[in-house]
């Protein structure tokens, strides 16, 4: 089971997240609990074979980004292609899936009913109980309800021990606490980084009368930097080549501080 609290993440890393997703599948029964999965962690719900939701969960608005923008062009039509491909492997219609990438998609469904069986829609049709899951104006985001009204969601529940009942299990536990362990341990690097970074940031803030003191505070704070880097890569950049150009950049920005450091030292001694 994946328990997913994820505001999303790098493209790059979603086809690798897919494929082994895939493999594991080979083997197990792979479902997903979401309290929050918006974006590429949408993508990643979507190729375990059962959603539940938390009664306040939300799933959807998986655009892709670029620097700060939504991309477009031959870059997204191959996240469409592949991933949409993907989707569809899962069980789920592609028509869902895009009204999450596109924010003009419409997205709408109507259920039969004598047999409960769901259609879904990417136009509004004005057929008897229609009902709009997403218009032209926003991408598609999923709460509970609505989720488990259309059929995307298998079932919404705030507890283990509801869940586990959803799952058919009379009775559950965790195997290991690996997999949990590791997230607290992430969780917890990226909040010790990020204060620890702010201190020293702040600190090289503070006017001194002695130059070579301000670049030596600086200096202080690109060397904490790079010490997180070797610690929590993710804390210093999401993905594999952002973290190398992010690393380098800050060697670089080390190479002129201790440059600017001699020059000051050498013009202060005489």
């Amino acid at each position: 089971m994946l328990d997913i609290k994820s505001p999303g993440g790098l493209v790059i890393e979603i086809f690798k997240i897919v494929d082994t997703i895939k493999k594991v599948r080979e083997r197990h029964r792979v479902v997903v609990w979401v309290s929050e999965a918006i974006s590429a962690a949408a993508v990643t719900s979507m190729q375990c074979e059962q959603i539940y939701f938390r009664s306040t969960g939300a799933l959807g608005a998986a655009m892709m980004i670029k620097g700060r923008d939504s991309a477009y062009g031959e870059e997204l039509e191959k996240f469409r292609k592949e991933i949409g491909d993907e989707v569809e492997r899962s069980g789920r219609p592609r028509i869902v899936f895009e009204a999450m990438v596109l924010a003009k998609a419409v997205l709408t469904y109507t259920k039969d009913p004598v047999t409960g069986r769901v259609t879904f829609h990417d136009r509004i049709t004005g057929l008897p109980g229609e009902k709009v899951l997403s218009d032209e104006k926003d991408n598609l985001t999923f709460n509970a309800g609505p989720a488990l009204d259309c059929g995307f969601s298998a079932g919404t529940a705030d507890t283990p021990e509801q869940l586990g009942k959803l799952l058919g299990l009379p009775e559950w536990y965790e195997v290991s606490p690996y997999g949990r362990n590791i997230a607290k341990k992430l969780l917890d690097d990226h909040k010790a980084c990020e204060k620890d970074l702010q201190k020293k940031e702040a600190e090289a803030n503070i006017p001194r009368q002695n130059p070579c003191e301000m670049i030596q505070a600086k200096l202080a704070t690109i060397e904490a930097a790079l010490k997180w880097a070797q610690r929590c890569p993710t804390c210093i950049a999401p993905g594999l080549i952002q973290f190398k150009e992010r690393v380098e950049q800050i060697q670089e920005q080390r190479k002129q501080l201790q440059k600017e450091l001699a020059e000051c030292n050498k013009a202060r001694n005489g």
